[in-house]
């Protein structure tokens, strides 16, 4: 179990820092601090530290025991996930506005305005999907450490890690508040479905790097000759 409690390390690591840098830039802005919104960031934070986690531990896979260790790497992937789901949730519980139970209620409450309820299915249905979207970065670490070793020289390896980082969390952040301001503000019927956006960029590059990957892991001396 070293390499699962690597993964855990490298990511809660990672979340800690960017919590800081997170939560400071919040508190500068013109919003009050609130127990919702730290957890929030938490949230996100360890979210997106499932990436540089990925990264961490993907040297290891190409070895002789590489299933086994994939399988613990993906037992501490959804653990930590389901972490982050969790806390998600429970941001969302003591925001001080609307409970699980409140957005849920609207939802299904025809009364309600078109607008109060797809904005109370896009708080739900986003927290849901925290937990799978970081399974997807933990993923897309570690095909991705796994391919900037055949692909790329030593010292360029860490500049790609940053580049890729970088594009899923600003790739992220604008296809949430576009899906958001075009979708959700301007649907006038059910519009629950528009959260799923949110991980289809993910979901896309996982699997266009998974089948490649998982030949690279399956037979790595081949690709090294």
């Amino acid at each position: 179990m070293r390499i699962a409690t690597r993964f855990v390390t490298a990511a809660l690591l990672w979340a800690a820092g960017l919590t800081v840098l997170m939560v400071t830039a919040d508190a500068m802005g013109s919003e009050p601090q609130t127990a919702g919104r730290v957890l929030r960031w938490v949230a996100s934070a360890l979210g997106l530290a499932m990436f540089p986690a990925g990264v961490t531990v993907a040297p290891a896979l190409p070895g002789e025991s590489r299933w086994h260790l994939l399988f613990q790497i993906l037992a501490a992937a959804a653990a930590v996930s389901a972490i982050v789901l969790a806390l998600n949730l429970l941001a969302v519980n003591v925001n001080g506005t609307r409970t699980l139970t409140d957005l849920l209620a609207a939802v299904g409450n025809p009364s309600e305005s078109w607008e109060t309820r797809n904005d109370a299915a896009w708080t739900f249905v986003t927290a849901l999907l925290a937990g799978p979207r970081a399974l997807l970065f933990a993923a897309i670490g570690v095909q991705v450490g796994i391919w900037a070793a055949y692909a790329m020289p030593r010292g360029l390896r860490r500049s790609l890690y940053w580049v890729v980082a970088i594009g899923l969390m600003a790739s992220g952040t604008a296809i949430g508040d576009t899906t958001y301001e075009v979708i959700v503000l301007h649907t006038e019927a059910d519009a629950s479905f528009a959260a799923l956006y949110t991980l289809l960029l993910p979901l896309s590059v996982c699997a266009g790097l998974g089948l490649p990957t998982l030949a690279v892991v399956r037979d790595p001396i081949r690709f090294r000759s």
